[in-house]
């Protein structure tokens, strides 16, 4: 016959720090992936930053810490996790505070590149971020596969002067892709958030 085996879900317990400070960040909730989908749990207030994510399935997960403050605070990049019957330890994560910075894009012949798409791209596992890497948004569902996929961080629209605000983690390191229409796609790595305008160049179609 068959034998159907079920098993409970664990308990994957966590505190929040502010990654400048070293304190509780109360008001947060928690992205969880492995089955495609990233359910949003435990928002809430959570008294010394600390929560208890219920259910959790075994074997490899990740986890996005989204937190309530959008304006002061920023989305931590995938937390690797894997469950055994032992559960795992308590997860310490320190959330990063929200930089930004101007970004300038220009044809190499000169004039503004208005109406560009551009993307800031956090890797989602070892291989490298490239202009075919599918951009996930975490909120979206997404599955895990052979094709190379990233974390969309921030997308924005440069503007009539070819300008638009970056957006996100601050100390983090992101990948920059442009996708035109009106111009050959480019990617720059590497790209931090602090400094003076970033000024790039693309080629015409």
């Amino acid at each position: 016959g068959v034998v159907l085996r079920v098993q409970r879900g664990l308990t994957v317990e966590m505190q929040v720090l502010d990654a400048d400070t070293g304190l509780p960040i109360e008001r947060y909730g928690v992205r969880c992936f492995g089955d495609g989908i990233g359910t949003l749990r435990a928002l809430d207030k959570h008294a010394q930053g600390i929560a208890r994510i219920e259910g959790v399935r075994r074997g490899k997960r990740l986890l996005l810490v989204e937190p309530a403050d959008v304006k002061q605070y920023a989305r931590t990049s995938l937390i690797r996790l894997e469950v055994t019957d032992h559960g795992v330890p308590r997860q310490v994560v320190r959330v990063p505070r929200v930089a930004e910075r101007t970004l300038q894009v220009a044809y190499l012949g000169g004039g503004a590149v208005a109406g560009t798409r551009v993307e800031l791209l956090l890797p989602m596992d070892e291989r490298p971020i490239t202009l075919d890497t599918i951009a996930r948004d975490p909120e979206q569902t997404f599955h895990n596969g052979p094709s190379p996929q990233a974390i969309l961080a921030h997308v924005a629209t440069t503007d009539v002067d070819g300008r638009c605000q970056l957006r996100g983690a601050r100390g983090a390191t992101f990948a920059l892709r442009l996708l035109g229409p009106d111009h050959e796609p480019m990617l720059q790595q590497n790209v931090g958030l602090e400094g003076d305008v970033l000024r790039v160049q693309v080629s015409t179609r």
